[in-house]
This record gives structure tokens, C-alpha cells and sequence, in this order.
């Protein structure tokens, strides 16, 4: 195989990648709204160097929201926000501002809208969304009066500067102080400047941010301590890195016990850094995780310490969101992992940093951290709730229930009803304007006025059905659940004290409420429902609310769209809760002119059996044709849980369609056709949810009659490489879960046809190896230079990178592919002993928990070598360009001079005094990697020797030396790999320098890291290599640590990239005592 087919074949191979990852980013649409709001940073410079000495570093700010709090002052309960890495402290805005407008909108605050409040009245408040529209899209009524329109707005992404108002210091909005409602406060936002500092690739940045900020909550609960019942503990959002930063600060000794009980992250990578390449920064995610495991047990020192953490899903590149999981240190009574796809009225993925600004999110967040302020105080137990009752969805609730039929909590009996007319029951409960049977379509909607429990209402619709022994009840509906009555119920016998309930009718002859043997005693489950995006119609166009597209030029507020028919909801209650119940009863009081004609309601009975499907084809069946179909059952229940057992690597991503044999019935249940009495008409159109445990997700998909080409995608979370498994806990499959109008007999032959997603899939590869690519090319370098020491210890020729690339890919690499695809059948025990002390299982090779993927090792090994060959090439030009620059400016070339002469110790002894104080050893590094560069281009030009004549007199002369000039390209190539893993480090220290900040990298600067490094280029640079003969226990001691070096790097290269360093180091070590 010739060298030329490489170049090719690793250009196409990242080409391919990279397009891979364009492809799956653009197939995720960003459908955030933009935030908008107006700030006020305040400087807090009560808080200087007198308190801490990184005051000269960093600043702390408060948040004011303009038009809406001009307060000064801090009044309310304190939230701080950590920026991550490179972020800014005004990435705050767009939450506090939407904070602000929440609480200072409410009409219990708003002027006269309060007085009236506090009168006792019954007025609604405005709902989150209509205090949504007013301050994002510039309502004109007079209640919003101080909340400025769309034309003046200040956009998240386009504000510059710090906008700062001389305003006259006042009380806070309205006129209201916060005492006049001690249990209700707003929130005093507190963010940090740090500089756009870089936490990502330095441990040292990452505790000194925490030091800070544990400094920095000392006064700010200090602002408080004039106050009535002041705080005694900050709640503190984290985005990226700032989680981090966040959880370290508990385990520092400048933490004060208590002063955090609620930490937020926003797409925070917690279990893993997202790069390996500094030993400071793997170290200390080793050690938070640890504390954290061992202090948030019952009487460690984060009993009480609540975490949630939020990650975007698949749409952030940036940081997967398997490792914003936090089930492997995190009991789950401290906190939970969720993605931003479950999060009702969010029910989208996003990306990295639209995790401050999205509208969407923001506007949930706001009105969660504005209730749990309220409960700083109370048990974590109590925070817990607050935040799942905001942020999961519900279907774990219904999860937990069905996989513990034997603890399902007992219904709360509430409610009478009293039977005037027979009871009819059907097998299930249908109510849409298409159901003449049940119910009389009215023009277009339903008129039905709301029944109050001490009405006779003679228009109400009343709807029943038996309680099957065994069977679990499915209720599905886009109908508002206020007009609604959903009860399970049990004939009265006595044994019920009813006082306090309601008392509803069945029937339409009734003339009054009574109480005896005709009465049902019922518990009315709505309370058990679950909201989820609607799929009423048209599925081709049918989207999750907030994904839906509004132009330009249209005046229309994008949350209009969430209306009675953009969500549903789903109630299902396994058969132990239903034990004892012997009736479903609907009554519809429903009077709204404003309810589509899609309204619908649907009821049925299901056995456990009718609802699951398992599939469990293999991988193989899968690869062989890249997709795998499901057949449904033709009668099945209103959910079909679909179990893939085998699908479960994060690696992987799928597209759906949905399909039948029947192009007519498919044509009813992708586009909702209609035609009046139609035994194929459909209540809505296919709803999936692709549920994970892990992170909570639960991924709805409307679009399912589109295909691949419409993007309906489905990424896995199960398992990710390099993730630790939590204790107890192995990979699981996937879930699907598909609603269905179980009614129509267009719904019966119905398939789900799951197709390998390959650019997804790329993306995905891409996404999780970042690493990888930066780290196996090393492993291919050291196989290239066993085979030129090989060479130069038999026929004292040091052949060129070329040559040994043909070498290595005809007689090495096939052999290499071959045991690459043995390595995940490997033992975790034989592979740890390389390296015994950080070893987790799954943390080697290519971190995978299966083997199921075992030919990506032949792959990533192929791509590594395409990129040693073009490097290779590279650096061929670079050293032929340097060997110009002699030639033109007549330079000498490599004279025989000692490479440790006065004045090079001079210059070295210098360059380690500047590593020992003031630089770390990266920059004597990239000084190193320059000065062999130069080195190697000089080779080129040649050695510098003395001749001898005829008349034997001795003459200078210029030998070109190959074995030189590919021994120092050999050792530029080693220095130019290491690049990535010292770079990062420098580029914290550059920006240091020019932020004026001399604090020293403490972990960086050790003189040992980089004297072999400068030794080996002082002297190959002067023309000296290693030599021969040499003692056959020197050459067998060198290829020992070559192959040691070479598997380290295959194994666990990636995890502890950092060490690489450390072993090129010993690597330096064996040539210098081959050369000297």
C-alpha cells in the first residue's frame, strides 16, 4: 500500500466528520426566542481586597432590571451566578431580568392591582405566560405601564459595555418594599466578573474562582444582616464551568457550613472535564466527586445540599449531555440530572450558550428559583419537589408507579356524585365533535357552562365506564382540565365521612345534590395528569409549541400558539391504584367559544400486556440493513411502550418513521383527515417520547410520517463512553413510548421503522473524541519510531518518516486494526495493569461499555494515521521553508560545536529560572518546539565537517546528513503532538499576563516537566544524535518504555491525556543517554 492513499483517506475521514457534525447541528433548528431586558450592572465595592486578595482579580456585581427595580438597595433573597469558562457575568441578564418582571408584575404587587388583591378579590392573577407576553413583546394595556415595548429593546446576544445608569436610589418597584410581604420576596442577583477566565484547562482557576466566591457570600449574606429573619444561605446558578466552580467551593476550608443549600447548573460537565490535558483540573474533578459522594449521605457535611442539573441535549456540541448526569456521586435524594427536552413548555433541546438567554427556559427557571427563595430554609426534600414539579415531566412519576404497582399511593377520595339517571357505560370514553354517538357537535365547539359544585346544570355531558380488575386506565386529552371532571369512583356504602367534598351530578334531570345510596364516592385524578406537547393535527406541520416559526412582520406573541389545543395531557393509573374503584366518570362542563374543533378526550381500560412491546434485534440485524422495523400490534392500547433492550450506546443516533401496509389509513393518521362518522377518523395525530432514566429526558417527537428527511432524529443516553456506571446501575436500553388513537381503525396496522442515522451518528463520534484525535496520532508516532530505531540499531540508518509509514502500514497496522477490534473484549482487570491507580471499567481505550462498536477502533486508528501523514507533510514544507531562510540569508550550517558551551547553559539556565518563577513550562515548551523546528530546517542545510585533500590538508565542507535530518523531523513530529496538550495551559497564562494577573499556575511550574525536553532539542539541534554501538541492555530498556508508552497512550490516553507530558519526558531521557 503506498504512503499517497492516506493523505486521501484522512482528509475524506475529517471532511466527512466535520460535515457530520454540520449536518446534525443544523438538523436541531435553535427554536429559543430571544430574551430581552434592560440592565443595570451595580458594582459591589464594598467588596475589595480588604476581604479577600483576588478582589484584584475579580468583582462582584448586583443585578437591577431597568424600568421594573431601580433599587439600589438589597431587598429580597440573594442568587449568584457563576459564568463558565471564557463567560461573561452579564450572561445573567436574561434570568434575572425575566425574575424581576415575574415578581414585580404580579398583581398582587402592581399597584392598584394589589389593593384590589388584598381586598379579596377573586381576580386571576396573570398567568406566567401572559406575564411572558407583556414584558417581552411590549403590551400596551395600562397595567403594564413601566415595561418598555419591543422598539426599545436591549437583546442577550447584542448588549455591549456596561449600561450603567445614574439612577436616584429609591425603593424597590411600585413603591412596595419587600416587608409588607415577609414570605414573599424578590430575588437580589449577584454576579462575578471574572475576566472571561479560562476554568476549562487549569485547576489552579477553578480554585481560586472558589475562593472568591465563597469570600464573596460571606458579604453578601452580610448585606442582609440588618434585616428581618435575614438569609442564611445563597442559592447559586452555575453555567458550564461555573458549576463546577460551584461544587468545589463546598469542599474548600474557606466555605462557610450552610451558606449553600441549592446549587442550578446550566450544561455543566460534571462528571468528566471536558479536555484531560492538565493534571490539575483531572485531579480535581477526582476529588469534588469524591467529596460529594461521601458528604450528601445521612450526616455528611451536604446533607442538605440540593443539586440539579440541566443539560441541553443533543443539540449543545460543546458538552455531551450524558456527562451532566449526576447520578454517579449524587444519592437521589440530593438532587437529579434533566434535559431541557422534558422540561414542560420548553420540550426542546439547546444549544451550549443559549442555555442563559433561551426565552423558553429562562422564563421556567425565573419562576422556579422565585418559589424555592421562598423554601431556602426547608428540608432538601421539600426544594427536591419544587424543582421536579417544574422541571421533569411527569412520566417518571407514572414509571416509578408501574414498576412498583405494590406502593402506589392510594387516591384521595373528594368528591360526590350523585346519580340521577341510569348508569350507562360504554368500553371506553370518546368526546370530539366527530363522535355522534356520545356527543352533538354544536357548530364548530362545545357550549357548555362551567358546573359549579352547587349548580344544576342542565347542558354538562356525563360520560362513563367500567373499572376492569387488572387493567390500568389511559386518559388522553387537549381539552382544558378546569372544564373537566376526570374521577375514578365506587359505589357509597357509608363508610366515608363526606364532609368537605364536592358534590357534582350525572345525568341532566337532576333538580338537586343528595347523599345516599345512588351517590358515588370518587376521587378526581386530573392532579395525576401529565402535559405534554399536542399532536392534534396535520403532522407534517404539527410541532411542539415553542418550535413553531413566527415571521417577522407578525404582531402575534409567540406564546399565543400554546393554547387549550397546543398541549394535552395523558393520565394513566395502574390497576393498584384502581383497586376498590368500580367506575370512570367523565363530566364535561366545558363553555370556552374559543375550544377548537380538535378537541378531544379519550378514555380506555388496558391490560399491562396490550401497552408493551420488546424488541430486541441484535446489532448485527441492525448494521446488516441499517434499520429495523416494528411491527405494532393491531389491537393495542392508547400508549404502546416500545423496549429496545440492545439499543442504549450514546453513539449511535436513529431516525423514525412511522408507516403502514395502507397508504388510505396512512393518510388519516399523518394528516388528521376528517370526514364526518368515518370509522377512520383520528382524535390526533402520533405522539412519541423518547424517555431516558439518566438524565431524566423525555424527547417528544410529533413529526413521525416524515422520515429521515423531516429530521426526526432520536439520540441515545444510555450509555457514553468514558462514563463511569453509578454503583448498582448497568446500561439500559432504550425507551419508546408511542400514543396512538387506539379508536380508529386507521391506527391498526401500524409499524415504527428505526434507520442508523449516519451523519447523526458521525456527529456524535465527533462530539465524544474530540480528544481521541489530538491523542492516538501519538500512538502511531511511537510505532513509526520502534520502527527507525529498529532500523538504526541493525544497519545505523535512521530511515525516514516516509519509509517507516510504508513499513507500518504493510506489515504493522493490519495486525494493529486486527487486536484494536479484540480490545473491548479485553478484561477491565489485564487492561488496568498499565495503570492501576485511576483505572476505572469503561474509562480505557475508547471508553466503550460494550462490544457491540467494536470497529471503531479500527477507524479512529486509521483516521490517527491519516493525521501522522498529514503532519508529516506539513512539517516537511515547514522544515524546507526554514532550510530556504538559510540558504537566502546565508546562513551556516550545523557546525561542530558542543552543544553545552557557555553560552548556551547560559541561555537554558536563564529559560528554567523563568519556569521556576514567573512562566509556566508550556512556554519553554513552545520556546523548545520553535528551536527544533529551526533545528531541523538547518539540518537540511547541512553538516558542517572538515575533508582532507590529495595533498592531505583538512578543508571545511558541507554533508548532508539524512540520518540527521530525520532524526531531528522525527523529534519535531513528537514535540508538534504534544502541542495540544500544553497549548491550553499557555493560553490561560497569556491571558492572565494580559489582564495583568501574575498570579502563578502552581502546578506548572516544575523544572523537571521540561529540562529532558530542552536538553534532547539543545543537542539534536547542534547535530547530535543518538549513536552506536550502544549495550544491548540500553536498546532493549529503550523499546521496553517505547511499547509502554505507546499502549499507555492506546489505553488510557484519552482519560489521562496529561500524562503524556510525563512519559515524552522519560522518552527524552532514553535519547539523551543514547546520544551523550
Amino acid at each position: 500500500m503506498h504512503i499517497a492513499t492516506f493523505p486521501a483517506l484522512a482528509i475524506t475521514a475529517l471532511a466527512l466528520v466535520l460535515w457530520a457534525t454540520v449536518a446534525t447541528h443544523s438538523s436541531n433548528t435553535n427554536s429559543c426566542h430571544m430574551s430581552y431586558m434592560k440592565p443595570d450592572m451595580i458594582a459591589m465595592t464594598g467588596f475589595n481586597t480588604t476581604q479577600t486578595p483576588l478582589a484584584h482579580k475579580y468583582s462582584l456585581h448586583l443585578y437591577r432590571e431597568l424600568d421594573v427595580d431601580l433599587s439600589r438597595e438589597v431587598g429580597g433573597r440573594p442568587v449568584l451566578f457563576v459564568p463558565g469558562n471564557g463567560g461573561s457575568m452579564r450572561q445573567i441578564r436574561s434570568i434575572a431580568g425575566e425574575a424581576a418582571v415575574q415578581y414585580w408584575h404580579d398583581p398582587r404587587r402592581a399597584g392598584a392591582d394589589a389593593d384590589t388583591w388584598a381586598n379579596g378579590s377573586t381576580a386571576r392573577p396573570k398567568s406566567a405566560l401572559q406575564k411572558l407576553n407583556t414584558f417581552a413583546f411590549g403590551d400596551t394595556e395600562s397595567d403594564t405601564e413601566g415595561v418598555r415595548g419591543l422598539g426599545d429593546a436591549v437583546t442577550a446576544r447584542d448588549m455591549s459595555g456596561d449600561d450603567r445608569r445614574d439612577a436616584v436610589e429609591r425603593p424597590l418597584s411600585n413603591g412596595k418594599l419587600p416587608s409588607q410581604w415577609p414570605d414573599d420576596l424578590p430575588l437580589d442577583f449577584f454576579t462575578v466578573n471574572f475576566q472571561e477566565d479560562l476554568t476549562a484547562f487549569d485547576g489552579t482557576t477553578v480554585i481560586d474562582q472558589a475562593e472568591y466566591l465563597n469570600q464573596a457570600i460571606a458579604y453578601i449574606l452580610s448585606l442582609y444582616s440588618s434585616h428581618p429573619n435575614p438569609p442564611t444561605s445563597v442559592i447559586v446558578i452555575g453555567h458550564s464551568m461555573g458549576g463546577i466552580v460551584a461544587r468545589t467551593m463546598v469542599t474548600l476550608d474557606s466555605y462557610i457550613h450552610g451558606s449553600i443549600n441549592t446549587i442550578l447548573t446550566l450544561a455543566t460537565p460534571h462528571v468528566l472535564p471536558p479536555v484531560s490535558f492538565d493534571k490539575g483540573i483531572v485531579g480535581l474533578y477526582h476529588n469534588v466527586n469524591e467529596f460529594w459522594k461521601t458528604e450528601t449521605v445521612p450526616g455528611g457535611k451536604l446533607e442538605d445540599t440540593l443539586l440539579v442539573s440541566v443539560t441541553g441535549g443533543i443539540r449543545d456540541q460543546m458538552i455531551p449531555a450524558e456527562y451532566s448526569s449526576v447520578d454517579t456521586f449524587l444519592p437521589p435524594t440530593n438532587g437529579f440530572a434533566v434535559a431541557t427536552t422534558s422540561i414542560p413548555d420548553v420540550w426542546m433541546s439547546i444549544d451550549h450558550q443559549a442555555m442563559v438567554w433561551c426565552h423558553q427556559l429562562r422564563r421556567v427557571v425565573a419562576e422556579t428559583l422565585l418559589v424555592v427563595a421562598g423554601e431556602t430554609t426547608e428540608k432538601v426534600s421539600t426544594r427536591l419537589d419544587t424543582f421536579q414539579e417544574y422541571f421533569l415531566s411527569g412520566m417518571e412519576r407514572v414509571e416509578k408507579k408501574a414498576q412498583n404497582a405494590s406502593e402506589s399511593s392510594k387516591l384521595t377520595l373528594d368528591t360526590l356524585v350523585s346519580i340521577n339517571t341510569p348508569l350507562t357505560t360504554t368500553s371506553n370514553i370518546i368526546i370530539n365533535d366527530h363522535s355522534p354517538n356520545q356527543l352533538v357537535k354544536t357548530k364548530s365547539y362545545f357550549k357548555f357552562p362551567v358546573l359549579k359544585a352547587s349548580e344544576i346544570n342542565e347542558m354538562s355531558r356525563s360520560f362513563a365506564m367500567p373499572v376492569d380488575k387488572g387493567k390500568s386506565l389511559l386518559v388522553k386529552t387537549n381539552m382544558p382540565l378546569e372544564d373537566l371532571h376526570i374521577l375514578v369512583c365506587r359505589t357509597n356504602t357509608g363508610d366515608v365521612d363526606t364532609n368537605g367534598f364536592s358534590f357534582l351530578r350525572y345525568g341532566s334531570k337532576s333538580k338537586g345534590v343528595r347523599v345516599g345510596t345512588d351517590t358515588l364516592v370518587c376521587a378526581n385524578v386530573a392532579g395525576e395528569a401529565v402535559a405534554m406537547p399536542s399532536s392534534i393535527k396535520y403532522a407534517t406541520g404539527a410541532k411542539i409549541p415553542e418550535e413553531e416559526e413566527t415571521g417577522e412582520d407578525n404582531d402575534i406573541p409567540v406564546d399565543s400558539a400554546i393554547s387549550s389545543t397546543s398541549l394535552s395531557e395523558y393520565i394513566q393509573l395502574d390497576a393498584s391504584s384502581l383497586s376498590g374503584f368500580q367506575y370512570v366518570v367523565v363530566i364535561d362542563n366545558t363553555m370556552s367559544e374559543t375550544i377548537s374543533s380538535d378537541s378531544y378526550l379519550l378514555a380506555e381500560m388496558a391490560l399491562p400486556s396490550d401497552m408493551a412491546v420488546v424488541a430486541a434485534p441484535t446489532w448485527w440485524e441492525v448494521l446488516k440493513v441499517g434499520r429495523f422495523t416494528i411491527e405494532l400490534p393491531e389491537k393495542r392500547a392508547l400508549l404502546t411502550k416500545i423496549s429496545l433492550p440492545h439499543f442504549w450506546s450514546s453513539l449511535v443516533a436513529f431516525s423514525i418513521r412511522l408507516s403502514t401496509s395502507d397508504s388510505f389509513s396512512m393518510e388519516y393518521q399523518c394528516e388528521a383527515k376528517k370526514s364526518m362518522g368515518s370509522e377512520h377518523d383520528v382524535l390526533f395525530a402520533p405522539l412519541l417520547m423518547q424517555y431516558s432514566a439518566q438524565l431524566h429526558e423525555a424527547k417528544f417527537s410529533t413529526n413521525l410520517c416524515g422520515g429521515y428527511e423531516q429530521g426526526t432524529r432520536v439520540a441515545v443516553h444510555g450509555g457514553a463512553p468514558y462514563m463511569p456506571l453509578a454503583e448498582g446501575r448497568d446500561v439500559s436500553g432504550t425507551e419508546l413510548y408511542l400514543w396512538t388513537d387506539s379508536s380508529s381503525r386507521s391506527s391498526e396496522s401500524l409499524s415504527l421503522t428505526l434507520e442508523i442515522d449516519l451523519w447523526g451518528s458521525l456527529g456524535r463520534f465527533l462530539g465524544f473524541y474530540r480528544v481521541m484525535f489530538a491523542i492516538f496520532p501519538m500512538f502511531v508516532f511511537l510505532c513509526l519510531l520502534m520502527i527507525q530505531l529498529r532500523v538504526w540499531t541493525t544497519t545505523e540508518l535512521f530511515v525516514s518518516l516516509s519509509d517507516a509509514l510504508d513499513v507500518f502500514v504493510d506489515f504493522q497496522l493490519p495486525w494493529i486494526l486486527a487486536g484494536s477490534c479484540a480490545i473491548p473484549f479485553v478484561p477491565h482487570v489485564l487492561v488496568s495493569l498499565l495503570y492501576p491507580q485511576m483505572s476505572q471499567p469503561g474509562q480505557f481505550f475508547l471508553g466503550l461499555n460494550g462490544t457491540h462498536l467494536w470497529f471503531l477502533g479500527p477507524v479512529s486508528l486509521v483516521i490517527a494515521t491519516g493525521i501522522v501523514v498529514v503532519l508529516h507533510w506539513l512539517l516537511q514544507i515547514l522544515t524546507l521553508w526554514v532550510c530556504q531562510c538559510y540558504y537566502m540569508l546565508g546562513l551556516a550550517p550545523i557546525a561542530p560545536e558542543s552543544p553545552f558551551s557557555v553560552r548556551r547553559i547560559v541561555t537554558i539556565s536563564f529559560l528554567l529560572l523563568l519556569v521556576f518563577k514567573i512562566v509556566p513550562h508550556q512556554f519553554a515548551f513552545m520556546v523548545a518546539v520553535l528551536v527544533m523546528a529551526m533545528g531541523a530546517g538547518k539540518a537540511r542545510v547541512g553538516r558542517l565537517m572538515q575533508s582532507e585533500d590529495k595533498d592531505n590538508k583538512s578543508e571545511p565542507c558541507v554533508v548532508i546528513d539524512r540520518n540527521l535530518i530525520n532524526y531531528t523531523h522525527s523529534l519535531l513530529l513528537l514535540l508538534v503532538l504534544l502541542l495540544p496538550i500544553n497549548a491550553p495551559t499557555l493560553v490561560v497564562w497569556l491571558h492572565n499576563m494580559a489582564n495583568k494577573w501574575h498570579t502563578p499556575l502552581e502546578s506548572h511550574h516544575e523544572v523537571s516537566a521540561i529540562l529532558p525536553i530542552l536538553l534532547l532539542v539543545l543537542t539534536a539541534s547542534r547535530g547530535i544524535m543518538i549513536r552506536l554501538p550502544q549495550s544491548k541492555r540500553a536498546i532493549y530498556a529503550t523499546f521496553a518504555f517505547l511499547a509502554y508508552f505507546a499502549l499507555f497512550v492506546l489505553f488510557h490516553g484519552v482519560v489521562h491525556s496529561y500524562r503524556l507530558h510525563l512519559l515524552t519526558n522519560g522518552l527524552c531521557l532514553c535519547l539523551l543517554y543514547l546520544s551523550l
